[in-house]
């Protein structure tokens, strides 16, 4: 079930609360804490505050549920596209962005003079691009690539490549746009087309956060992990919200 606003901000209020009574909260060693908590409560709820996404620059306030299994997660997925595939009746609205020129043909990101333009499109079961996007779903989901380097795991779903941690067998509930991208992202209809698809399966909730300090601080299982550059931002904040709900 993904929770309403009204439980939303009760999982803040209650996780700044049990914050005052949890011996994890503002550990030294912030890897240490993350996989202690998470070990702790390997398939509890996560909230993680301020999270910036490096790829983008995107920051979010992100609900997550721990402990989400990949393997269960790809063959959920796959009955789903099964269903996909067999609807006879398929509408799918596929939105993505180009670069034009003045006269409305497609150009590149180099190009001096350009215009950015919405896409939109609704594709039928019969349309050969939505037929190729099923399949590449399809693919990627019954062989996927190998993957390039190789993670070391530190504890429930937590693992580590050259000394930076990541947080991985998540599965998103809400995400909270607090700061939108500036970059611009365009793409093709096919390419789109499968993203659509993939969204719209569990697989499409699966997510891994990689924790190099780009957030203001982590609940798991009530208690709190904050980096250390932004304690006293954080101790300043909670400490406002706890007086604005004693008023």
């Amino acid at each position: 079930m993904i929770p309403d606003s009204g439980m939303i901000l009760n999982m803040i209020e209650t996780a700044t609360t049990q914050r005052e009574t949890e011996t994890m909260q503002y550990a030294n060693n912030e890897a240490a804490a993350v996989i202690a908590a998470v070990d702790a409560a390997p398939t509890s709820i996560i909230f993680i505050k301020g999270y910036e996404a490096k790829s983008t620059g995107e920051v979010q306030n992100v609900f997550a549920i721990k402990g989400a299994s990949y393997a269960n997660t790809v063959a959920k997925s796959l009955k789903e596209l099964a269903v996909i595939e067999a609807d006879s009746d398929l509408a799918l609205t596929v939105k993505w962005k180009e670069w034009h020129k003045a006269d409305g043909t497609k150009t590149t990101a180099a190009a001096k003079e350009k215009t950015l333009v919405n896409m939109s499109m609704v594709l039928t079961a019969d349309d050969e691009t939505l037929k190729t996007a099923l399949a590449k779903v399809r693919k990627s989901l019954e062989d996927p690539k190998d993957p390039t380097v190789s993670y070391q795991k530190e504890g429930h779903g937590v693992y580590s490549h050259n000394e930076e941690l990541y947080l991985r067998d998540c599965r998103l509930l809400h995400k909270q746009v607090v700061t939108p991208s500036e970059k611009v992202k365009t793409t093709s209809l096919a390419v789109a087309a499968a993203d659509r698809i993939r969204y719209k399966l569990a697989v499409g909730k699966y997510r891994a956060y990689k924790l190099d300090g780009r957030y203001d601080y982590i609940s798991i299982g009530g208690g709190q992990i904050v980096p250390e550059d932004v304690r006293e931002e954080v101790e300043s904040e909670q400490a406002k919200v706890r007086s604005e709900v004693e008023a």
